[in-house]
């Protein structure tokens, strides 16, 4: 009896597997007196219900982040997503340096240099319905290297 308790378990655990497709998007530069913006947003055309997880940001010097959504839709400079778990292509779009519009400012946020700042995305989503929807990170103008993520799920919802 115990044995098949055991199985049942496991079996229900295999099933519950989140089967939604996972993506990052990062990117990595070094800035003299700039700043650096990455975008998530949707495709022209084919939108899916875009859910995000978390970003990481890491600066060899102090910056303030601004998490912004809605911004006007970004057209450069593109930047993929990648698949995680033997996930298929993302449809959701990346932007680096992105010329997003303003959108709306959501938070700030303070990252102490050679420190990760998480910050926890788990509350957004982008609707599948047009380009409008977006959700951008920025750093303040910074001369030193920053690192942006971004982790987000396709489908399966």
């Amino acid at each position: 009896m115990k044995t098949l308790l055991i199985i049942a378990a496991l079996a229900f655990a295999a099933s519950a597997q989140d089967t939604r497709s996972q993506y990052v998007t990062v990117r990595e530069t070094t800035l003299s007196s700039s700043t650096e913006k990455i975008t998530i947003q949707q495709p022209t055309s084919g939108a899916i219900v875009v859910i995000f997880d978390y970003a990481k940001v890491y600066c060899t010097v102090d910056t303030t982040i601004t998490l912004s959504v809605e911004g006007t839709a970004a057209s450069t400079t593109a930047l993929t997503p990648t698949p995680l778990n033997s996930s298929s292509a993302a449809k959701a779009l990346g932007f680096r340096s992105s010329n997003v519009g303003s959108g709306t400012t959501i938070d700030t946020y303070f990252v102490a240099a050679n420190s990760t700042f998480t910050i926890d995305l788990s509350h957004f989503y982008l609707a599948a319905d047009g380009t409008a929807h977006n959700l951008s990170l920025g750093t303040s103008s910074i001369t030193g290297t920053c690192r942006i993520s971004i982790k987000h799920y396709e489908g399966g919802f």
